[in-house]
């Protein structure tokens, strides 16, 4: 009789340690992150802005939690970064990483995890696309400018000569 008690106590023990035990940081946070649509097409050279909505309502004090922000196309990653952040229960913040200007056009992935040392305990993907190079654009602005001094240029050049006609043809007379 006495041998089932201690078992009984034995296995009421292993269920409560298995129980108490299974429950992880992991299991009891959530968080999402989110690419808001005027950052989801951008150009090589420009930040991509993000947000980052995280809830661990077991934690009743502040704990410092590691980010790692990467930013691929496929399995190439073009920025690694690296932070912690003081969480309480829940946090929501904004974050902004630049895009290298030699990035290539296409979709990249925006891959955000939670880590714990080297334990990686959660991971969250958004997508975006890279439509161009910043440069491009200087460039294209440069060639509208430099068009524009020349019409002009040409402009003056042709009412000047019309005008110096007109003066000939006044004195002519």
């Amino acid at each position: 009789m006495q041998f089932l008690s201690k078992q009984k106590s034995i296995i009421s023990f292993l269920a409560f340690f298995l129980f108490c035990g299974g429950v992880s940081f992991a299991e009891a946070l959530e968080f999402n992150v989110r690419i808001p649509e005027n950052y989801t097409d951008i150009r090589a050279g420009e930040e991509v802005g993000f947000d980052v909505d995280i809830k661990y309502p077991e934690n009743t004090i502040r704990k410092a939690i590691d980010f790692e922000y990467k930013i691929r196309k496929g399995d190439q990653v073009i920025v690694n970064v690296s932070d912690s952040k003081l969480i309480e229960n829940s946090a929501l913040f904004v974050k902004f990483i630049t895009i290298p200007a030699s990035a290539d056009t296409g979709m990249y992935v925006l891959d955000v995890s939670i880590k714990d040392f080297d334990t990686v305990l959660k991971t969250d993907l958004d997508n975006f696309h890279i439509t161009g190079n910043k440069e491009d654009k200087i460039k294209v602005y440069f060639l509208i400018t430099f068009g524009i001094i020349v019409s002009l240029i040409f402009i003056l050049i042709v009412v000047r000569d019309f005008l110096k006609k007109d003066d000939k043809k006044k004195e002519e007379k």
